[in-house]
């Protein structure tokens, strides 16, 4: 079993450490790997970072996310997991965009070998309230290339292909 974490560092216009030199630690210092780190910007100095926790399923893994402050404190006690019990598709990668209000959205694959293979995402406010998850694509299999976009407002787009193979 290998360890690995998730550390978040601030970096001014001139090339300078706004945090510890070390930078923050923002996964939990636990045994399991923590991997495929994403921020967002909060656009004051700050930002949601999401990442692939696995402690808890060694396999699949389960999506956090974790708010860190411009002066580089996170802002939650524990970090929010996002995925529950949906298992995440295998090597897939999360995806985020802000809200453009303050929150994001973090959106997954699920794993059609042991889930439904549904496109998934969640809202996460400024506060840490979370709306979700929803199912955002509701088929299992012929879809792909998802991009999500902020379209203001507190709203966000999705746009993906679909087709089986060849037919693209």
């Amino acid at each position: 079993t290998s360890i690995r974490y998730v550390y978040a560092q601030s970096v001014d216009a001139n090339g300078n450490i706004n945090w510890n030199e070390e930078g923050v630690l923002i996964s939990a210092e636990e045994l399991g790997r923590q991997e495929d780190p994403i921020i967002i910007s909060d656009e004051n100095g700050g930002g949601f970072i999401s990442w692939r926790s696995y402690k808890n399923d060694p396999t699949y893994g389960e999506l956090y996310v974790q708010y860190i402050d411009s002066e580089g404190t996170l802002s939650w006690n524990e970090a929010k997991l996002v995925s529950g019990d949906i298992k995440i598709l295998l090597n897939s990668q999360q995806n985020m965009c802000s809200d453009r209000n303050g929150g994001v959205y973090v959106t997954w694959y699920s794993d059609s070998s042991i889930g439904d293979g549904y496109y998934y995402g969640i809202h996460i406010k400024p506060d840490g309230s979370m709306i979700g998850p929803s199912i955002l694509i509701n088929q299992a299999d012929n879809y792909g290339n998802v991009s999500l976009e902020s379209s203001g407002g507190g709203d966000a787009v999705i746009a993906w292909k679909e087709g089986t193979t060849g037919n693209e």
